[in-house]
């Protein structure tokens, strides 16, 4: 939806687009002379990160953590029905969401975030890697694995706000609920399409696409000095509800028993594992990605499509990461690893072990080495234990 705004300068209109929230200019022959922008962000790895990061294109005149950054992402909170149909919505402003306002839900809803479809273009040349997010369709270079099932592009992805609640065998994103664990990720993903078509459990591109989000806006990949400790040191998982009363969508204290957010995003990391979908660790320790978003059965012989990721590691390897691939389709997967200290770097670990099935954001405690990056395959299908959750997502 437009809204016409007249100035006193002849000939001119200033548009507001409520879809993209931008403001835009008409000309004398009722143009539009623009209404998209890309943001780019250019970094090199080394072993301090903290510094050496330069914003471009239409991001220039930002500052990190500038709101900004919420208004062109532009991510909303819903009540999303079984069948895919959202009954309310509540967008953001400048940063701030209050979810409080979706209201009561029936036993079909899910509390979801959405994110309308951007387009990512990331690339590598030696350690300098440059991310760009764009709101242009079809931009030439850009991708949109996070919005693309089968051969259909989608204009937006929902992912539970909270952490998945297994209600007779239907996964669900609710509030004032304990998340449910000890689920195998090929249950978890059962319940999470027991709610309707389209829904699944997070998978590899949804999670690489929030990453994204992260360095855009924060630049700094050590999450812990940036957005918080998170829940780390609690002796007990913690039930979903605990940050509605915030209405920033990305909270966080000092607090290492506190559970935060972000995007709306609640224990984003941190309080449960959760499973990563469509997503696996072959004979040869290389990853292998479904790049469609389509479901599978168990084992990715059974994939229609998918790719490798071409990195083989030699040995069970669990170690900090060093540096990424920065390229579209792999974009944060780990292309080395060392130990060194947990504030280097990327500030995460990743582990990888031959035939396992990954889960991501590690079960409290680990508090220096589990954050935004992380990703360990060293599961099986059938694995469960009592800190193994998952959350779901409508695609």
């Amino acid at each position: 939806m437009s809204i016409f705004l007249w100035d006193s300068e002849p000939n001119k209109i200033y548009v507001w687009d409520t879809e993209v929230s931008e403001v835009y200019v008409w000309d004398e022959k009722v143009r539009p002379i623009s209404k998209y922008k890309t943001f780019t962000i250019t970094w090199e790895e080394k072993s301090d990160m903290s510094s050496w990061w330069t914003y471009s294109d239409d991001a220039a005149w930002l500052t990190a953590g500038s709101t900004a950054f919420d208004d062109f992402f532009w991510y909303s909170a819903v009540k999303l029905s079984s069948n895919g149909t959202e009954s309310a919505i509540v967008n953001q402003n400048a940063g701030v969401l209050d979810i409080t306002q979706l209201g009561t839900l029936t036993s079909g809803d899910n509390v979801m975030i959405k994110f309308p479809r951007r387009w990512i273009k990331m690339s590598k040349s030696w350690s300098i890697i440059t991310l760009s997010i764009t709101n242009e369709p079809n931009k030439v270079g850009y991708q949109y694995y996070a919005f693309t099932r089968w051969t259909t592009v989608k204009d937006q992805m929902y992912i539970g706000a909270y952490l998945g609640y297994n209600s007779s065998n239907v996964l669900k994103s609710w509030s004032w609920q304990a998340p449910s664990t000890n689920i195998s990720i090929t249950n978890a993903r059962i319940y999470a399409q027991a709610n309707w078509t389209g829904y699944d459990q997070i998978a590899f591109f949804q999670k690489m696409y929030i990453s994204a989000l992260y360095m855009m806006k924060y630049w700094n990949p050590n999450c812990q000095s940036v957005v918080g400790m998170w829940y780390v040191y609690g002796s007990a998982k913690q039930n979903t509800w605990n940050t509605n009363s915030q209405t920033s969508a990305t909270y966080w204290t000092t607090s290492a028993t506190q559970q935060i957010k972000l995007f709306w995003l609640e224990d984003r990391w941190w309080n449960l594992n959760q499973w990563l979908d469509w997503a696996y660790c072959d004979g040869n320790r290389k990853v292998l990605v479904n790049v469609t978003n389509q479901n599978f059965s168990s084992s990715p012989t059974e994939w229609v499509d998918y790719v490798d990721s071409g990195v083989s590691f030699w040995w069970d390897s669990e170690a900090l990461i060093t540096a990424v691939a920065g390229t579209n389709l792999w974009m944060f997967l780990p292309t080395s690893l060392s130990w060194t200290a947990y504030t280097t770097y990327y500030t995460d670990t990743w582990a990888v072990r031959s035939n396992k099935v990954p889960h991501i954001w590690w079960y409290r405690t680990d508090n220096q080495m589990a954050w935004i990056f992380h990703f360990f395959c060293n599961w099986t299908s059938t694995t469960t234990y009592e800190w193994s959750g998952s959350r779901i997502m409508y695609l």
